[in-house]
């Protein structure tokens, strides 16, 4: 399944063209409604694919994904990690300094962001329920993923 592909959910019926998280053997979880149904379709995925969805499984399962905010962001932060278009440098001690790779030449780094498990110096991050940027989100997915076997 890729980016691009529309699937409804069974139990909110809602068709998100990235709504589903993959688990190992190409089931699918609903991410937009919090569905805990599993939908089975055919997965592609590599090793490194399994392990990023994996963590984004287990940070998604701690988090009220009916608040449709949070599933957005945590889409997001999704294809940060997975599609790219970011420059993702881990500083050590669980921080990482987050920026858009068309950003990166910018020298006043106005678009370049520190992001920790706990807080980030991004505009959103203020306003975002309990600070879940999609920058936190997606440094959740890194820490998750050295945690996945």
């Amino acid at each position: 399944m890729d980016g691009e592909d529309l699937v409804p959910c069974s139990e909110c019926d809602l068709e998100t063209y990235t709504g589903f998280l993959c688990l190992d053997g190409g089931e699918w979880l609903c991410s937009a409604c919090g569905s805990k149904k599993i939908v089975v379709v055919k997965c592609d995925c590599e090793v490194d694919m399994i392990n990023l969805h994996q963590a984004m499984f287990n940070v998604a399962s701690k988090l009220p994904l009916t608040d449709k905010s949070i599933a957005i962001r945590l889409d997001r932060a999704y294809q940060i990690i997975k599609e790219g278009g970011y420059d993702i440098d881990d500083v050590g001690d669980s921080t990482y300094v987050i920026k858009k790779a068309s950003t990166s030449l910018l020298s006043d780094n106005s678009h370049q962001y520190l992001v920790t498990k706990k807080e980030c110096n991004c505009p959103d991050y203020e306003t975002a329920r309990a600070g879940l940027c999609k920058h936190r989100l997606a440094v959740l997915i890194l820490e998750e993923m050295k945690n996945v076997d």
